[in-house]
């Protein structure tokens, strides 16, 4: 009695049914074709076997019945492997391998710092890359263009000692009141002519710049922002100390001043709270600038929190981290609640433009 094996072919949408010798009968009859003769073959002879084309399995990733594994396993590249390894990591000459601005990114036009006795607030924006082996700073050149400009943006170039760090530094001119970049602007920096001090050029093929060019653009810039940073730098200063209940808290009450503020212990670190009570009449908006993102918020005199947000600020002063804005009625004590922190003290400025 012979028997049949259907095998489904999976991908094809349909089964084949192949004929397998075998019998389970004891001896054939006389004149009957030995038990390995199939039809249309010579008798005696042996039957062809079937072939099976490759089976795409589904369930096994990468299985796409390639070659390369016969469509019985993971193929994890190109090379004829079986399957059964991936393909070497692609290598790299001297590229990019951080940059600040990251690549695509849109970033605060300008950076404000103390340019020393009769210079008063500068302007800045510095832009800093890293590469994968040093660098030859000889090389080059390095431009930064606004997108579509045929002339380059004026930038000091300044290599780390080890040739890993390339800084630019355009300026601004407050004279001018030029800032270093424009607002909302496109900017591209061209790393291309750049040479390793092995002698091999920057390698555009890798992914971090994908053509050997940093692409970033800029976004608008706060003037409020900007104003509450000259106090930073210039005051006028006032210390105050943070108190464990707001029953007993100082009171401030001046805009345009910073309260370089002394925290007392709380739980999960440093903190306290200081009362404010601001000057002007009806509800406005205000703005409570902190020189770090520690934990704020506002207290009406009920004990209730008022409707402000915490946000972090642009990176354009460094006396300025983050900021409690929102509508806040004036001539009422508000209790600002600061902490907890690791810090034994922070900084606050008060603003109701």
């Amino acid at each position: 009695m012979s028997s049949t094996l259907r095998i489904l072919l999976l991908g094809l949408g349909a089964a084949a049914t192949v004929a397998c010798s075998g019998t389970t009968d004891p001896e054939p009859g006389p004149g009957a074709p030995p038990p390995n003769a199939a039809a249309g073959s010579p008798q005696g002879g042996s039957s062809p076997t079937p072939r099976v084309p490759a089976v795409r399995d589904a369930s096994v990733p990468g299985d796409d019945a390639s070659p390369a594994d016969g469509g019985v396993g993971l193929d994890a590249g190109a090379d004829g492997d079986g399957g059964d390894a991936p393909d070497p990591a692609p290598t790299y000459g001297p590229h990019v391998v951080s940059s600040e601005p990251a690549e695509g990114s849109r970033i605060y036009p300008r950076e404000l710092y103390d340019g020393g006795p009769g210079r008063g607030i500068q302007q800045r924006k510095r832009i800093v890359l890293t590469f994968s082996e040093p660098m030859d700073g000889a090389s080059g050149p390095v431009e930064l263009r606004k997108a579509g400009a045929a002339e380059a943006v004026p930038a000091a170039a300044e290599w780390s000692a080890d040739g890993l760090t390339l800084t630019l530094t355009v300026a601004g001119d407050s004279e001018q009141e030029l800032p270093p970049l424009e607002d909302d602007t496109a900017y591209a920096v061209d790393l291309r002519g750049l040479r390793a001090r092995s002698g091999a050029a920057l390698d555009p093929r890798h992914p971090h710049l994908g053509d050997g060019v940093l692409d970033f653009a800029t976004t608008g810039h706060d003037e409020l922002l900007e104003h509450t940073c000259f106090h930073t730098f210039y005051g006028p200063f006032s210390p105050t100390t943070a108190t464990a209940t707001a029953a007993d808290a100082p009171l401030v009450r001046s805009l345009h001043r910073q309260y370089n503020t002394a925290l007392t212990p709380v739980a999960g670190g440093n903190g306290g709270f200081v009362n404010i009570a601001l000057s002007y009449t009806g509800t406005k908006e205000a703005f409570v600038f902190l020189s770090e993102p520690a934990p704020a918020l506002l207290r009406r005199p009920d004990g209730s929190a008022a409707p402000m947000v915490q946000e972090p600020t642009a990176p354009a002063c460094p006396g300025i981290r983050s900021v409690l804005r929102g509508r806040l009625e004036g001539r009422v004590t508000h209790a600002l609640q600061l902490g907890p922190t690791a810090s034994a003290s922070l900084a606050f400025l008060l603003e109701a433009p």
